[in-house]
C-alpha cells in the first residue's frame, strides 16, 4: 500500500483536472453529442479506482458508485444547471476523501 501523501496528491490532481474540465465548459462534438465534457468519465473512473485501491472497505466506495450515473447535462432547465450540480457532486466526494486522509489517516 502506498502512503497517505500519494493518495492525497493524486486526489488533488484529479480534483484539478475536474475543475479544468468544468472551467473549459461544454464542448459539442458531432461524433459524440452526448459527451459534452470530454475526459470527465475517465477522471471519475480514476478517482473511484484511487479510493478503492486505498481501502476497499471504505464506506465512501458505496457513494462513489453513483458517480458513473452522472450525465453532466449542460442544458439549463427551470434555472437549474445540471452539469454544475454534477461537478459539485464529484468535487465534494474528492474533497471528502482528502478530508478523510487528513483527519483519519496517520
Amino acid at each position: 500500500m502506498r502512503d497517505k501523501s500519494f493518495y492525497k496528491e493524486k486526489a488533488e490532481s484529479i480534483k484539478n483536472n475536474v475543475l479544468e474540465i468544468q472551467k473549459r465548459g461544454a464542448i459539442f462534438n458531432i461524433e459524440d453529442p452526448f459527451n459534452s465534457y470530454p475526459g470527465i468519465t475517465d477522471i471519475i473512473r480514476e478517482f473511484v479506482h484511487l479510493v478503492f485501491s486505498f481501502d476497499r472497505s471504505l464506506p465512501l466506495n458505496k457513494e462513489l458508485e453513483n458517480l458513473s450515473k452522472l450525465r453532466f447535462s449542460s442544458a439549463i432547465t427551470g434555472g437549474v444547471d445540471f452539469a454544475k450540480k454534477d461537478f459539485e457532486k464529484v468535487i465534494s466526494k474528492i474533497d471528502f476523501f482528502i478530508h478523510y486522509l487528513d483527519t483519519y489517516v496517520d
